[in-house]
């Protein structure tokens, strides 16, 4: 029922018509399979010449290990039992039959029969039409790995594919060849027709199974020291040996709050292999060590995972190493990426029972791995497909790694969309004294001022080359994320010197006693910057000298001095004509009714009936329009 394009297609539909036949002892079966290569939304329609059967079953995954240790090699079968998704009862009445499902990665099927209650069995055609409304997007955002480190506060991230077997959990925690299709061995007999697929795609070539996205500092302190003392325990290892991890342990210690790495190794002709590597950090913070040890858990068994020779493992983390290194231009934002790889293949099996059989190789990352020279991505958004060949892909979510104080859960694990903004931590400012901030790449910095008395004050920061444009924006809250909401205004080299030439930015504000302010200080788009001075001053600078305006925004307009100041404020509208500003001339935030009704999330009232809304706009009364006209007329953040 599934066309062959389904794999690159979206949409589909399809259709088969048939004949339940009447039999001398048992009436006829017919069965149908349907393929699915990602979380989609499936409709089966059946419509027959009077009442029949319909039922929908899908596969039910288990990982069952298979061999002992004695092998070197951890093996396992993919076991696939069938159980119901879908199911008509005796009771069924009407000739046509629906079934909507959500439907994830695999093989279904689709059987029709004659009911029970049915003794007469005369042959029934029927139509059969399955269609796919559209593979579902809803959790198959892309990461961008900036937000995701400052805004949302994560520690990592990780790319999971797809297949069908990723609800094991085995599969990610050591190396296998899983066994998914054999004629003749129990739980493993059916065909797995979406995975032969897969294979026919790939023509055994390693498929992604999983990526990792590491930026937390101290986790790559962690990875370091393990990386390192693993480079010196192979190096006393004879480099030809082909070798095979045998179990790797990770051990917190709350008490004495050490995290403790042992890799166990064997030699795959029964070499011996020396005391295991022990491998002890203490370095960082306790909470950390311990939501430290759930990652490498999951990631160490996979950089572990060659099937060739000492010299092979050390060429990998000797690569590695030089990455986890630290350096100027990496500290606060780099990413290490780590790939995992599957294959899947074909083989002659010839343990009993005897005959070919169909394989998911996981073992095969530690070889890739090791040719790797490259662990820095340099690109930080992601995409959740992955190419498999011309027009075929397989799709995969996101799911991102949080470190907490909370010794019953030190580690989040969840979907990215999981994850809140949180409000970045400010840097509070005292009058005239200069602070020092600065910003990684997809980073900006936050500060804060109050008043300790009412008045108006300036806030200055220089540039520390002409080449520079910073912009300082003020909000009244904190800034959560990469948004510009809420902002009062902004000002990007709008202070000058005699020479009408930009030195930096500043903005003038307008206080009340123990009022709060936060700044915003950004390069770009969030591009990285060192560290300048910024102050705050009590005496700020007049600006008068032919006032021109600019419309930016529904919300917003340029408020331009002739001496090359600029900021960014909010429309000012008449309440009689809300969607016009009196001084760009353009238009206006809609939404707002005019006369006597007040737009809901009113934020501050001024002058005679005037006020300004929470979404930035001031809304001048009759009254004081023309005060507003003169410039005379006071209202919040006037400068």
């Amino acid at each position: 029922m599934t066309p062959d394009s389904y794999l690159s297609s979206f949409l589909y539909e399809s259709e088969a018509h048939g004949i339940l036949e009447r039999r001398s002892y048992s009436g006829d079966l017919d069965y149908f399979y349907i393929k699915c290569m990602t979380d989609t939304q499936v409709h089966v329609r059946v419509s027959a010449a009077k009442p029949i059967s319909l039922a929908v079953r899908q596969y039910d995954y288990e990982i069952f290990q298979t061999n002992d240790e004695s092998s070197y090699l951890f093996s396992g079968n993919l076991n696939h039992q069938l159980f119901w998704v879908y199911e008509s009862d005796e009771d069924t009445v009407g000739n046509v039959q629906t079934v909507d499902f959500l439907a994830k990665a695999g093989t279904y099927f689709v059987s029709l029969d004659y009911l029970v209650k049915d003794s007469k069995r005369d042959d029934i055609p029927y139509g059969l039409t399955v269609s796919i409304d559209d593979y579902q997007w809803d959790g198959y955002e892309g990461l961008n790995m900036e937000d995701a480190m400052f805004n949302k506060r994560l520690a990592g991230a990780m790319w999971l594919n797809d297949i069908p077997f990723n609800n094991c959990a085995a599969i990610l925690q050591r190396p296998s060849t899983i066994a998914y299709h054999h004629d003749s061995q129990a739980n493993i007999a059916s065909p797995e027709y979406y995975l032969d697929d897969l294979y026919e795609y790939a023509k055994d070539q390693p498929l992604e199974l999983a990526r990792y996205y590491l930026w937390d500092e101290d986790l790559i302190s962690v990875i370091r020291k393990v990386v390192t003392d693993l480079i010196n325990y192979l190096a006393a290892l004879k480099q030809d040996i082909e070798l095979r991890n045998k179990e790797i342990t990770v051990a917190f210690n709350a008490a004495e709050k050490t995290l403790t790495v042992t890799a166990e190794f064997l030699g795959i002709a029964g070499n011996y292999i020396p005391n295991p590597l022990v491998s002890t950090i203490t370095t960082i913070a306790s909470y950390a060590l311990d939501a430290t040890a759930a990652i490498l858990e999951l990631i160490l068994p996979r950089l572990l995972t060659s099937t060739s020779t000492v010299e092979a493992y050390r060429r990998t983390f000797i690569n590695l190493a030089s990455a986890l290194e630290k350096s100027e231009d990496q500290i606060g934002y780099r990413v290490i990426e780590i790939p995992v790889y599957y294959k899947m293949r074909k083989e002659d099996y010839s343990a009993l029972p005897k005959g070919p059989r169909s394989v998911i190789d996981t073992s095969v990352t530690g070889d890739i791995l090791a040719d790797n020279y490259n662990w820095i991505r340099d690109n930080h958004t992601d995409d959740c497909v992955r190419m498999l060949a011309t027009n075929v892909f397989q799709r995969g979510r996101f799911y991102g790694f949080k470190f907490q104080e909370d010794p019953q859960t030190p580690l989040r694990t969840a979907p990215i969309a999981d994850f809140s903004d949180v409000v970045h931590e400010d840097k509070p400012l005292k009058v005239d004294v200069p602070s020092s901030i600065y910003a990684y790449r997809g980073d900006y910095a936050l500060c804060s001022f109050t008043a300790e008395q009412a008045g108006k004050y300036c806030v200055e920061l220089p540039y520390e080359s002409s080449s520079e444009r910073l912009e300082l924006a003020t909000f009244a809250s904190a800034q959560i994320g990469y948004t510009d909401e809420g902002m009062l205004q902004s000002d990007v080299g709008g202070m000058m010197n005699n020479s009408h030439s930009s030195i930096g930015a500043h903005l003038d504000v307008e206080l009340a006693e123990g009022q709060k302010v936060y700044f915003r200080v950004k390069n770009g788009e969030y591009a990285r910057f060192q560290p300048v001075s910024i102050e705050v001053r009590n005496t700020p600078i007049e600006h008068h000298d032919n006032i021109t305006y600019q419309w930016k925004t529904d919300r917003q307009h340029w408020r331009k001095c002739g001496c090359g100041y600029q900021r960014l404020e909010g429309h000012f509208v008449s309440s009689s004509n809300p969607n016009v500003c009196v001084f760009c001339y353009g238009r206006a935030s809609m939404g707002f009714i005019g006369g006597g009704n007040r737009a809901p999330g009113v934020n501050q009232e001024f002058g005679h009936g005037s006020y300004l809304r929470a979404d930035g706009i001031y809304v001048i009364s009759d009254e004081d329009m023309p005060s507003l006209l003169r410039g005379t007329l006071d209202y919040p953040n006037k400068a």
